[in-house]
């Protein structure tokens, strides 16, 4: 139970992230 919240966690951190990055790539291309 606690790896797989663990697991969660960072694949909910990493997929975070990564939409940030992509916004703010997608506002230096405008």
């Amino acid at each position: 139970m606690a790896d797989l919240a663990y697991v969660a966690l960072i694949f909910g951190t990493f997929g975070f992230c990564a939409l940030v990055l992509r916004g703010l790539q997608t506002k230096r291309a405008q």
